[in-house]
């Protein structure tokens, strides 16, 4: 109960304390760095949450330091997967937002690629839910040594559900990743295509939103720099022929 109550109040204090912390570190910035801080952002409020709690418990409980590490190793954990979650829909957001005003990204010349973004999203989860399930299974192994040899089908039953337990939440936030790309992707494919069949049906002044700095960044802004071309010729033709 002690331990539910902690979870609690600490997690409902990063919940409310939240939304001003958006608002101080991540909407005043520029467009083009708001998607990285509020990855890190996220992350930070999920890891500085683990630390009180494991501190909190050391100091009152006499929490050892490597019950602390699992606390914290969980908390990094769920908050990867949630940071790079609220990450995509903070990309979104800008993408709705450039789509109304009109001020695009400014590409650098160095974008972050898609590839680098794939490897890292997936190295880093597979090295925690690894480093999660080891430790599962040790603190498992430990356990069933411990007991009697002749009763297991109990302890094995509940390691099976632990590992269950653990299936299931992976699935359901590599699931919830899955979406949330693809709803960014949904969003660019859309706008990329109804600006080609505007210009293929004759209407030069569509364009599309360069919201991120990347290949579809890249392509964004390719795309309009053919649109304002073709606009350009256009207009010339039209005056020779006056």
């Amino acid at each position: 109960v002690r331990w539910l109550v902690l979870l609690i109040v600490v997690c409902g204090a990063g919940f409310f304390l939240r939304p001003g912390l958006i608002s101080m570190y991540v909407t005043r910035l520029p467009l083009e760095i708001q998607v990285k801080r509020q990855f890190v952002l996220e992350l930070a409020i999920f890891v500085t949450m683990a630390l009180v709690i494991s501190i909190f418990n050391m100091i009152i409980y006499n929490f050892p330091i490597a019950s602390g590490l699992k606390v914290l190793l969980g908390f990094l954990t769920l908050g990867f997967f949630a940071s790079v979650d609220l990450a995509l829909e903070r990309e979104r957001e800008i993408s709705r937002e450039i789509s109304n005003t009109g001020h695009d990204f400014s590409i650098d010349q160095k974008i972050f690629p898609l590839t680098k973004k794939f490897t890292m999203v997936a190295s880093f989860s597979l090295i925690f839910l690894t480093a999660i399930v080891f430790i599962v299974i040790s603190r498992d192994l430990i356990w069933l040594g411990n007991i009697d040899q002749n009763n297991l089908f109990a302890p094995r039953a509940a390691i099976l559900i632990e590992l269950l337990f653990i299936g299931i939440v992976t699935l359901l936030e590599i699931i919830n990743l899955i979406i949330s790309y693809s709803n960014n992707l949904k969003l660019f494919f859309s706008s990329e295509n109804n600006a080609l069949t505007d210009v293929a049906e004759g209407n030069l002044n569509s364009r599309v939103p360069i919201s991120t700095n990347d290949e579809f960044g890249v392509m964004a802004k390719y795309t309009n720099l053919m649109i304002n071309n073709l606009n350009e010729r256009t207009r010339e033709l039209q005056l020779t022929q006056d």
